[in-house]
């Protein structure tokens, strides 16, 4: 009797082949939509966009105030770890106006009682109703943008001292 081949034993090296190219253009997208969603943000942008995500969560309106202001404040707190190198997350709310008040950039006066209330609320269980949390969250997302102005007018005023010194030479 003459040997029979089934048809998998002839073509299992072009499928085997079929399948590596099928994986490398998987892998090829998926890096690619991979690097899309990493690539990294302005650091204001990403305080306006997770300052946006908790709004989108109505904390304050289903009777989280507590949770919300907590929030809000990772949020400042994070912008702030990321523009000011000394503001680290790890740090307490005294270390961290001890570590931003050389900072000119950063309105010390107005992040100060933030930060306070903000502990008595996060640590001391302290009751806060919705109306005050939400101005907690308003200031704090206002503390951010007197933050981002300042850099903003920091930078120009660089870019307008390097284009007088290209000028001089």
């Amino acid at each position: 009797f003459p040997r029979v081949i089934p048809w998998w034993e002839k073509w299992w090296p072009a499928l085997l082949l079929l399948a590596v190219l099928l994986l490398l253009v998987w892998l090829v997208r998926r890096a690619r939509r991979t690097k899309l969603i990493n690539a990294p943000l302005d650091p204001f942008v990403r305080a306006e966009r997770d300052f946006q995500r908790l709004d989108r969560l109505a904390l304050n309106e289903a009777g989280e105030q507590g949770r919300f202001v907590a929030l809000a404040l990772e949020v400042l707190r994070t912008y702030l770890s990321v523009r000011i190198p000394a503001a680290s997350l790890a740090l307490t709310s005294d270390e961290l106006l001890l570590a931003v008040a050389p900072d000119s950039r950063v309105p010390t006066q107005r992040l100060a009682p933030l930060l306070s209330e903000g502990d008595t609320i996060k640590f001391g269980r302290s009751p806060i109703n919705g109306a005050d949390a939400r101005e907690l969250a308003v200031e704090a997302r206002g503390i951010v943008s007197a933050v981002e102005q300042a850099e903003q007018a920091r930078r120009a005023a660089e870019k307008a001292q390097e284009k007088l010194r290209k000028r001089a030479k």
